[in-house]
């Protein structure tokens, strides 16, 4: 007998959230409403990779 790995997958919402966040970690001036979103403070665990983005 075979053992399968139940796998959940993330809700709709969820799945588009981490693919923007994910395109925007590549490439932050692609997504301009989510710059400014952690700019202004609305993702403040997100602020800290803006900053590492800003030093290179």
């Amino acid at each position: 007998m075979e053992k399968f790995y139940h796998h959940p997958s993330l809700p709709e919402k969820d799945r588009f959230r981490a693919s923007r966040m994910q395109n925007w970690f590549l490439n932050p001036d692609s997504d301009t409403e989510l710059t400014a979103a952690i700019k202004a403070g609305k993702c403040p665990t997100l602020e800290i990779f803006l900053d590492e983005i800003k030093e290179h």
